[in-house]
């Protein structure tokens, strides 16, 4: 049986885990130590808490030591960023996947995500972006964060959110009309 891991918050909104728990979260790719202060701890994005508060493998306490529910981290992650219902959609799908899924590298791209078995011994392959279904993205953007993934050695991949909740995964890449017959 898995340890429910204790999440609190903590003040820049994030959450922390500490103690027995942290070995867990760590092989499985959820959080990163913190930058100060306690190695025994591992801080969570919103989206990793909430995901692991609906699989049943954690609770989530606010500040004040009172048990936050899957709403309140929905409310609190929207607070922080509109797109963050369709990023946690995108997130929780590749983690029911199998995938192992870790915060962008703040260039524009939401998450990074690594081949199945490779979290630990490999860099992440791919970069993913989410979008909602009818959501507008300008080219610059697209075109900006496709030369960004390339530079990096990774895959770019356009995950859009449909109306129901499904999503579908685009793969981009250059298409070059100059050696077509």
């Amino acid at each position: 049986m898995e340890p429910q891991v204790e999440l609190r918050s903590v003040p820049d909104g994030k959450f922390s885990a500490c103690g027995d728990s942290v070995g867990w979260l760590v092989e499985r790719g959820y959080g990163y130590a913190p930058e100060h202060g306690n190695s025994g701890c591992r801080t969570l994005e919103v989206y990793e808490a909430l995901y692991l508060l609906e699989r049943g493998d954690a609770i989530a306490l606010g500040p004040d030591g009172s048990r936050l529910e899957s709403l309140d981290l929905m409310r609190l992650g929207a607070r922080r960023d509109d797109g963050f219902l369709t990023k946690y959609i995108v997130y929780r799908d590749l983690r029911n996947r199998g995938y192992v899924v870790r915060e962008g590298y703040g260039i524009g791209n939401d998450l990074r995500v690594y081949r199945r078995g490779e979290y630990g011994r490999e860099d992440a392959r791919y970069l993913v972006m989410a979008l909602e279904e009818g959501g507008r993205m300008p080219a610059s953007r697209l075109t900006r964060n496709y030369l960004r993934a390339l530079n990096l050695g990774k895959d770019l991949i356009l995950a859009v959110v449909e109306s129901r909740g499904d999503v579908v995964y685009y793969s981009i890449a250059q298409f070059n009309v100059r050696g077509m017959p």
